[in-house]
């Protein structure tokens, strides 16, 4: 208990509830870190006597807990950002879905890079399979922006990261009304439009040998927005092209920092 006295006095200040509650959510977070799971028996039993020394009755309160509705995603960011202090703020969106036990989950996520890690920060579990909406992907962007205008005015957005699923011309023109730069992997197929007609992205860099990039000299327009596309040959027939407002020479490093933390 008293191990767990600094985390608890740091929980309070973005949590409203009793010393019990606080307690129990400490010793959580230390379970995760030591038990190195999610699961929810395994985690119960990490608890040890802040639950139950019955792992039935400390899975049961380990359920009630989570169903807690004090248990907001608001306080949960402001604490991440008070503990971890970022100067900037690189996001990444991704989404991933599985089964869980006969449902389907279809999880759309928000997060920041920070040491090499993706850390979450919002996200929405979507009410269908398959691929996000740009009105999905909207309303998620729009609760990070509420938040740090908010909470975290100082805190610039230096930038966004997603894969191929994350086109679109009205989500590409979207982060640039934000005014967030963006460093998106595009379709090879992807129509590279410059003066009314242009290449397949994979055209631009079709005589590159496999593992070389290249940065064009010009912008072009892609999903009705001006910017940079830099390739990169991964195999005979396969292609990394990122578009982006990011600095050209730089931007396969940058992305490959979603690779680190997330699947392309």
């Amino acid at each position: 208990m008293e191990q767990l006295t600094p985390l608890i006095n740091a929980l309070k200040r973005y949590w409203k509830a009793d010393l019990r509650r606080l307690t129990f959510l400490a010793a959580l977070v230390m379970a995760l870190v030591t038990a190195r799971t999610t699961s929810g028996p395994r985690l119960a039993l990490s608890l040890g006597s802040i639950a139950s020394p019955d792992p039935r009755s400390a899975y049961r309160r380990f359920q009630r807990f989570l169903a807690w509705p004090g248990l907001d995603g608001e306080g949960y960011a402001r604490f991440i950002f008070a503990l971890l202090r970022p100067q900037g703020l690189l996001l990444v969106m991704d989404r991933t879905e599985w089964e869980l036990g006969k449902s389907k989950v279809n999880l759309l996520m928000l997060a920041f890079l920070y040491q090499g890690l993706a850390v979450p920060l919002f996200w929405s579990f979507l009410p269908h399979d398959g691929n996000s909406s740009t009105p999905e992907r909207i309303a998620l962007m729009e609760r990070a922006l509420a938040f740090l205008r908010a909470h975290f005015p100082h805190l610039r957005v230096e930038g966004f990261l997603a894969d191929r699923e994350f086109i679109g011309e009205a989500w590409f023109r979207y982060l640039e009304e934000k005014g967030i730069p963006r460093c998106i992997r595009i379709k090879a197929n992807t129509r590279m439009w410059r003066l009314g007609s242009g290449p397949r992205a994979w055209e631009l860099f079709a005589s590159l040998k496999v593992g070389e990039s290249r940065v064009p000299r010009r912008r072009y327009w892609v999903y009705g927005r001006r910017m940079w596309v830099v390739g990169l040959r991964l195999g005979v027939r396969e292609w990394l092209i990122v578009a982006t407002d990011l600095d050209p020479h730089r931007v396969l490093e940058v992305y490959g920092l979603r690779w680190g933390v997330l699947r392309p």
